[in-house]
Parts: structure tokens; C-alpha cells; sequence
């Protein structure tokens, strides 16, 4: 690791200590009847700095959670979910799982960590006045490879009631995305004839129904990403060889981040 990276690093971690210990006093010694507007606000502004500070300096782990989470928080400010003592227990569990990985981080900023039990934690925040939607989901996977297709093919016909699409190359999965709309994009990073940052590039800026899907792509090279870059919202980087837990989470959190309005 260069020394620049390093040094980016733990002044992000001294930065994401000082937003847990914000979380911590807003949290414990109070039940969620406490909760107010001004205190709910602050929780959602402390969970947006970490979501962006640590995407910036390479802590993907903890911007997926922290994206997904915020994700269900914009649903409580919309009234879509209820801020019982089950959502003040998951935030309980983010404060806690978020500082268990700084202290291992202070060991080895190479470490990475399972946030699988607090995805699905997340996710079971049901929507209190809204019924959840049984339709199928449609999911659009390209990669040039054919048994790649195939295994994240078997992966959603296990794990999702879903409808899927397939192309070869980017620019054969960019016109599918000009006709139908997708709940969440399953994509090759280093593809032929348009490669995946040209990909994210024009889907992202070209109005259409998929401009704000979310994308998941598929490679053992994770690219530079400029955190101001808006069109890197609503990503993940699945590393390949593919792990099935680790795709079916990203997945699950790519569908949630979907629910909100872009």
C-alpha cells in the first residue's frame, strides 16, 4: 500500500471515529420513543458523511452498508417505513458491527469484514404502509463469457422469482437498456467493444429506464473511481471468482437502493 493511500486511510478512520462516537451518544441511553425529527436528521446526516468518506478512500465494504441503510432511513423520511424499536435495533447493530471494524482496521487496513447479518438485518424493515410488491424481478447480465451467464443465471433462478436477459458485449447490452427496464444490471467490467466505465458513462447520462439502475459489475480489477462522479451511485464490484453469498447480498442491496427515488 503507497504511503499516500495509507495516510488517506486513517484520517478516514480517525474521521469514521469521530462519526461513531456521535452515532453512540445520539443511541444508547435512549429508547426509539426519543426520536424526534432533529435527532432522526442527525442519525441520516452522520450515516451519509460515512457512506461518502469511506467510498472515497477505498472502504467499500462499509459505503454498500452504510448506502443501504441510508437507503431504509430515506423510507422512514418518506413515511414509508415506522421508526419502531426494531429500526432502532438495526441502527444499534450498524453503530456496532461500523466499530468493530475500525478496531480491526487499526490492526490491518487490508482486513475486510462480513456485514451479511446486518444486510439482512436492514432488509427485514418492512414497509408499514405500503404492501411489498410480488412481481417478478428483471435482471439484464452481460458478459462475454457464457458460463459466467450461466452461473449468475443459476445464482437468481435459485435465490429470486426473476425474468432474465443476457448480451455479450456492452454496447448489445446498452440497446437492451434503451427498450426495457431492469430492477438490477449484472455486468463484465473489461468487456469488449465498450468497456465498463464507457458503459456506467453513457447509461448514467442518457435519459432513460435505466439511467438510475443499479449496476453490479463483475471483475477481479477494481478501476479508480472519483467519488464526486455521481454516475458511480448505486454500484457494486463483485470480485470474480464469483462468490454466490457475496452476489446474492449485492443483489439484495442493489434492489433495495433501487426502491429510492433517484
Amino acid at each position: 500500500m503507497e504511503d499516500i493511500e495509507k495516510e488517506l486511510k486513517l484520517a478516514t478512520m480517525s474521521e469514521l471515529e469521530d462519526h461513531l462516537a456521535e452515532l453512540s451518544d445520539l443511541l444508547y441511553g435512549k429508547e426509539y420513543t426519543d426520536f424526534g425529527t432533529e435527532e432522526f436528521n442527525q442519525m441520516f446526516r452522520v450515516v451519509h458523511s460515512i457512506k461518502g468518506n469511506t467510498r472515497a478512500c477505498g472502504f467499500d465494504s462499509i459505503a454498500e452498508i452504510s448506502h443501504l441503510f441510508e437507503s431504509k432511513l430515506i423510507q422512514v423520511k418518506n413515511g414509508d417505513i415506522e421508526f419502531n424499536n426494531k429500526a432502532y435495533d438495526t441502527a444499534l447493530h450498524y453503530l456496532n458491527s461500523l466499530s468493530d471494524y475500525l478496531e480491526i482496521l487499526k490492526v490491518d487496513l487490508t482486513a475486510d469484514f462480513d456485514f451479511f447479518d446486518l444486510s439482512a438485518m436492514i432488509q427485514n424493515q418492512q414497509t408499514s404502509k405500503k404492501k411489498t410488491n410480488n412481481r417478478k424481478l428483471n435482471f439484464l447480465i452481460i458478459d462475454d463469457d457464457k458460463d459466467i451467464q450461466e452461473i449468475v443465471g443459476i445464482y437468481l433462478d435459485e435465490n429470486f422469482k426473476c425474468e432474465i436477459e443476457t448480451s455479450s458485449n456492452g454496447n448489445e447490452g446498452l440497446q437492451k437498456t434503451n427498450s426495457q427496464e431492469f430492477n438490477v444490471i449484472i455486468c463484465d467490467y473489461k468487456m469488449p467493444e465498450l468497456d465498463g466505465r464507457e458503459f456506467i458513462n453513457k447509461i448514467r447520462k442518457e435519459v432513460g429506464p435505466n439511467q438510475y439502475t443499479p449496476i453490479i459489475f463483475l471483475s477481479g480489477y477494481r478501476p479508480e473511481i472519483n467519488a464526486d462522479e455521481q454516475v458511480w451511485e448505486k454500484v457494486f464490484f463483485a470480485e470474480k471468482p464469483l462468490s454466490e453469498n457475496k452476489l446474492i447480498y449485492y443483489i439484495k442491496c442493489s434492489i433495495e437502493l433501487g426502491k429510492v427515488a433517484a
